[in-house]
């Protein structure tokens, strides 16, 4: 990985600064069932309970914004300027107060650790420079007994599953993903995974819940 420059920061940005006014189109649909997955299940464990905060990594457009629950104080951060001016402008015409929008890379984040009660990282930990790092950058800012969400597609190189990995990594590689990336890849002891769940089509991309 360190060998591709389009998975350095440097390559990340421009590529989806490049990538910015087609990725709603791109993407809003096919990825829609996993995000609202993950953020239905966060407004029904916490929606209703004040004081809790969110950190949503690899905000991107905003796709997920309208979904979050308004009683929740959520933190949305992404590494493109070019995708964050959309997140701003989605945010400004549905007025969500609630919401936060800043530019920060998700393995150096800039906050306390124990800081956020849940952290979502929706389709972004495959094109991580360091998907460690940024793991251990998550669970250092999740509060203990705190969740992590994590949406992504995992390899295991076998039948459908590998069919579907090669027709389409040309997209995979447009915009940057590992093609074949692996959940053992990101596991680290500091967070225990709890649960895990196949979502949008074919269920060819899986949601994991981690708990510090």
């Amino acid at each position: 990985m360190g060998d591709n420059p389009c998975m350095k920061i440097s390559g990340i940005k421009q590529k989806y600064d490049r990538l910015a006014k087609s990725y709603d189109l791109l993407f809003s649909h096919i990825f829609e069932p996993g995000r609202a997955q993950v953020v239905d299940t966060i407004n029904a464990r916490f929606g209703n309970k004040g004081d809790v905060r969110v950190l949503e990594v690899g905000v991107g457009t905003g796709l997920s914004l309208a979904h979050y629950n308004r009683n929740l104080q959520v933190t949305a951060i992404d590494i493109s300027p070019k995708m964050l001016e959309f997140a701003l402008d989605r945010k400004a015409k549905l007025a969500l107060e609630h919401i936060i929008i800043k530019e920060m890379n998700a393995e150096h984040l800039a906050f306390p650790d124990h800081h956020f009660d849940v952290i979502t990282a929706l389709y972004v930990i495959s094109v991580a420079e360091n998907p460690v790092k940024m793991m251990q950058e998550l669970a250092r800012t999740v509060k203990p007994g705190g969740s992590v969400f994590i949406a992504s597609h995992f390899s295991d190189g076998k039948g459908i599953v590998s069919f579907f990995e090669r027709l389409l990594a040309p997209l995979t590689h447009y915009v940057g993903w590992k093609s074949y990336f692996k959940t053992a890849e990101i596991m680290i002891p500091e967070l225990k995974l709890v649960s895990t769940h196949k979502t949008n089509i074919f269920g060819y991309w899986t949601i994991l819940e981690f708990q510090k």
